[in-house]
């Protein structure tokens, strides 16, 4: 099988639209990306706990070596949220016009991370610049608090690219 055709299921016995309690889940049904070398690939999607992200380090780690990565990206709002402005119906007509979703590049999957594992640990992605890089920090909703070291976008773009391999994809396969 070429390459470009491969098609990966989502590691850590990860299910698709899987659902957590609130007090375990880190983050409520982000996408989810596998990077890895010549690979960056959408694997499903769904909510995330502690057990599940150690889980996914194992087995990435383990199948796809030292530098690969999976990364949550969080969803955009939906449409329905967008007609409330004068802007609405220019995304709706742009988006029909498309007439299949763009699948999002490097930079985008970067910049909309939620939560992102790597041989080096699993991060919160700190894209509001709130707390400083590889600091831990405790998540409020979960209970027990769970402690993530911060990553930011830009690191998770070195990260990801690297996995990647300089020639690798630029955009995710979404399927």
């Amino acid at each position: 099988m070429d390459q470009d055709e491969r098609v990966e299921r989502a590691p850590g016995g990860l299910v698709s639209e899987q659902r957590r309690s609130r007090e375990l889940r880190l983050a409520e049904r982000p996408d989810w990306y596998l990077a890895a070398d010549q690979l960056l690939q959408y694997v499903g999607s769904g909510d995330l706990s502690l057990a599940d992200l150690q889980a996914v380090r194992a087995e990435v780690t383990g199948r796809y070596g030292e530098r690969a990565c999976f990364v949550a990206v969080g969803r955009p709002r939906e449409l329905e949220e967008h007609l409330s402005n004068r802007f609405g119906t220019r995304r709706i007509t742009w988006s029909e016009r498309l007439g299949r979703p763009l699948a999002p590049s490097v930079r985008a999957i970067a910049r909309g991370a939620r939560l992102a594992v790597t041989s080096g640990g699993i991060f919160w992605v700190d894209g509001e610049r709130l707390f400083e890089e590889r600091k831990e920090v405790s998540l409020p909703w979960t209970s027990p608090p769970v402690e993530l070291a911060v990553l930011r976008p830009a690191s998770l773009r070195r990260v990801l690219e690297a996995a990647i391999g300089s020639s690798g994809p630029k955009r995710a396969r979404l399927g």
